[in-house]
């Protein structure tokens, strides 16, 4: 088995399945799923009730591919892999997600069949999950709602707020000013004017 590090992409999935009739990642009945919140004191996941992992089959990609989610965070991924000699193991896994964790965390894999590659990533998974906070999932799903809204906006052809122009200006008095209303430009044109002025200077004064 070969482990690297890596990250994971926030990918809109199909409908879920199950994951596999044959879990090796069991829990007592105590430990079973409970919504997270980021207001919630943080706490290790294994402290709080877990849900099952489930597995979904990625449209994106031709060869198999099974995106694998805890709740509605996708933690990994296993797969058939494309483009490696035929002496190479065939099968890869991902485990981990980001953000909500830090460099070096995410692992991947490569096994000789499917239900190897499932046993490796259960045991590195159970691993991450026992240093993740409730507060790691959340920060996975703002960032997977932030990016839903962000192309939702693009696909309605509109800007992000960040990429509207803005007619706030700053002046070198230090105050800002909107430069749409007379009024204010009025107060602050002297101001900008002594500035540009005192620019020309010294750009114009001769070298002695």
């Amino acid at each position: 088995m070969r482990v690297s590090g890596c990250r994971l992409s926030n990918t809109r999935p199909p409908p879920e399945r199950v994951y596999g009739s044959t879990v090796r990642l069991v829990l007592p009945t105590r430990l079973r799923p409970q919504g997270l919140a980021a207001s919630l004191p943080a706490r290790p996941a294994l402290q709080w009730r877990m849900p099952a992992l489930t597995r979904r089959r990625s449209p994106d990609h031709s060869q198999e591919c099974w995106l694998i989610y805890y709740g509605d965070v996708q933690v990994g991924a296993i797969a058939e892999r494309t483009g490696d000699p035929h002496n190479t193991e065939p099968w890869e896994w991902r485990c981990g997600f980001y953000p909500g964790s830090r460099p070096g965390e995410c692992t991947s894999g490569t096994a000789e069949t499917f239900d190897e590659a499932r046993a490796d990533f259960e045991a590195v998974w159970k691993v991450f999950l026992s240093n993740r906070t409730e507060a790691d999932f959340q920060e996975w799903r703002d960032q997977r709602d932030w990016t839903a809204r962000k192309y939702a906006i693009w696909k309605a052809g509109e800007r992000m707020p960040s990429q509207r122009p803005s007619s706030i200006m700053r002046c070198a008095c230090g105050e800002t000013f909107d430069s749409h209303r007379p009024d204010e430009v009025l107060i602050h044109v002297p101001h900008i004017t002594a500035t540009q002025r005192a620019h020309e200077i010294r750009h114009t004064e001769p070298i002695r």
